[in-house]
């Protein structure tokens, strides 16, 4: 009776030890996915200021024959800005893996690439919006 009793707990013990494990790698799946997503929001929000971006280029390098030579210093380090913008999306882009379903990847690994990659583009963000700022303002003097 103590054996089929001891028997019985402990099966009870290894089911639930089956079902917290893989729910816990449901709940890290999700957080992966999670993470992945809030890095391809920041991206899906600036990606299309790219064609923007060269429209000003273009706009702020035509600028540089009506002015002089303090003006066009200016006009200058605006458009490397904007190329400088445009190469980091570019770079970005080009190195940004999807691992959230590499099985090679633990989950903590997973989660630091993500958040690296989150802090990648958010710096790439802000370095775009500010191109576009100085651009557009400069367009408008």
């Amino acid at each position: 009776m103590k054996n089929i009793l001891f028997v019985l707990l402990a099966s009870v013990g290894v089911v639930a030890c089956v079902n917290t494990e893989a729910e816990l790698e449901k709940v890290q799946q999700q957080e992966v996915a999670d993470l992945k997503k809030e890095v391809m929001e920041i991206h899906d929000l600036v990606m299309p200021k790219m064609i923007k971006m060269e429209d000003l280029k273009d706009s702020v390098q035509a600028l540089v024959t009506e002015v002089d030579i303090d003006k066009a210093i200016e006009i200058m380090a605006t458009s490397e800005a904007l190329d400088d913008g445009i190469a980091a999306m570019d770079s970005w882009m080009k190195n940004f893996k999807h691992i959230e379903k590499d099985d090679s990847k633990t989950h903590e690994e997973k989660m630091t690439y993500y958040n690296e990659q989150k802090a990648e583009i958010t710096t790439v963000r802000d370095k775009m919006l500010s191109s576009i700022e100085k651009a557009e303002k400069l367009l408008t003097q």
